[in-house]
């Protein structure tokens, strides 16, 4: 598993590398890849629930599989919103859970032995 920087405008100390901010949506991202696949990650707890994410767009402009949003979780360590490239709501995907373990483990969101909520039930990360 590892990060993959994109050309974007990247923010330098707020996030290690390769996290960036996708211009004109102040949309914070790290874009990490495992097993072939790749992902968008953004950092969800302190947005709205009913934020909507340009899933298609921005999946379109960076190439990405699929798009996720970590949120806050009341009976794990957090909770994940995984979509597809389609904008699609998916119940979970295997390697993006790796990707958001590793995400929620680098930036201090979570320890080793964590838990994930998904829409398909709680697993251990």
């Amino acid at each position: 598993m590892t990060y993959v920087f994109d050309a974007l405008r990247c923010r330098f100390g707020e996030f290690p590398e390769p996290a960036f901010l996708l211009e004109g949506l102040d949309l914070f991202c790290v874009h990490m890849e495992c097993a072939g696949n790749d992902f968008l990650i953004t950092d969800g707890r302190e947005m709205a629930e009913d934020a909507v994410f340009p899933v298609r767009t921005v999946c379109d402009f960076t190439g990405a599989d699929g798009f996720m949003v970590l949120r806050e979780s009341e009976i794990a360590d957090f909770r994940l919103e995984f979509f597809n490239r389609d904008g699609s709501r998916a119940d979970i995907c295997g390697n993006g859970c790796r990707c958001i373990c590793r995400f929620a483990y680098d930036f201090g969101i979570a320890r080793e032995g964590m838990t994930v909520q998904t829409d398909a039930g709680v697993i251990s990360g």
